[in-house]
């Protein structure tokens, strides 16, 4: 029960008050107060504490260990939903911003091959651009095979992770985008850097040499087998030998008498089906794949 203390008891008006210098020390006097209004909260405290029942219930519950272990448990889980989450924001900005690198390298890659073909068509009027072209195809064939090891990472790590638990998926995730990030990604913005610069160097001295007037991509040409050999000078030597790898027989002037350059054995068991004529543009490929076409030796082959 609450304790209720009794209103002071008013002095008579027959009591005779006390001194000046003592009236603090009265008016805190227990004698002014009634004395039944301490008795019932002495009685309620005397008999809180030497109950045994309330002593019982003091004590330290049996299913505390218990209530314990479960907020330990949640606070695990907690945890570890904040670190998956933590672990899964790192991995989503990682590779955001390797694949925002990742884009401006192929754009700068497709921009310098166009820039490298426009520049084949002038490197034999101008040493000058020698330098330069090679140096930006120096850094085509880097950045081509940086996006080709990217590309098989990419496809090892998915083969790996079909059949790999949740924590290691997780750990070798984490893993490959730190690689990525320390690797992968600071060659990739080196050999953007390396283009930029050599692709303006060349661009540039296109433009001092005048030779970016005509900067648009040539129209393909329709080509035919057909060919006037009134105006094809040279390519004798290209000529027979293509003929000879076809397996052709070719005529001996000066015994003439027919040789057969390649065993007749070995053309029939190695027929080549496709022969590849590679070089720069204005080499003269077509031209010499007519001749070779139109050549009496293959048609009578």
């Amino acid at each position: 029960m609450p304790c209720r203390f009794a209103s002071p008891i008013r002095p008579r008006p027959s009591d005779r008050s006390p001194p000046f210098f003592l009236a603090p020390v009265a008016l805190l006097s227990p004698s002014r107060f009634s004395p039944l209004s301490t008795a019932p909260c002495a009685k309620f405290r005397r008999s809180k504490l030497l109950n045994p029942r309330h002593e019982a219930e003091t004590k330290l519950s049996p299913r505390l260990p218990s209530l314990l272990l479960i907020t330990l448990t949640n606070l695990l889980i907690l945890l570890l939903i904040l670190l998956l989450y933590s672990a899964g924001v790192t991995e989503f900005r990682l590779r955001s911003s390797f694949n925002e690198d990742r884009g401006r390298l192929e754009t700068t890659l497709t921009m310098s091959r166009i820039l490298i073909d426009r520049a084949e068509r002038w490197r034999f009027k101008d040493t000058r651009l020698a330098q330069p072209l090679t140096e930006l195809k120096d850094a085509v064939y880097d950045a081509e095979d940086l996006l080709d090891d990217i590309d098989y990472q990419d496809q090892q790590q998915k083969i790996q992770a079909q059949h790999s638990q949740a924590s290691k998926l997780l750990h070798n995730s984490l893993n490959y985008l730190r690689n990525l990030m320390n690797g992968a990604a600071k060659t990739m913005r080196t050999i953007h850097g390396r283009l930029d610069t050599t692709g303006a160097d060349l661009q540039g001295l296109m433009g001092q040499l005048g030779f970016c007037g005509d900067c648009s991509m040539p129209a393909n040409r329709q080509t035919s087998s057909l060919v006037d050999k009134s105006i094809v000078y040279g390519r004798n030597e290209e000529l027979e030998k293509v003929i000879k790898l076809l397996g052709v027989p070719r005529v001996n002037i000066e015994n003439n008498n027919e040789s057969v350059s390649v065993p007749t054995k070995r053309r029939k068991k190695e027929n080549v089906s496709v022969l590849p004529i590679y070089g720069i543009r204005g080499d003269g490929k077509t031209t010499l794949a007519q001749i070779v076409y139109n050549d009496q030796r293959v048609a009578d082959h």
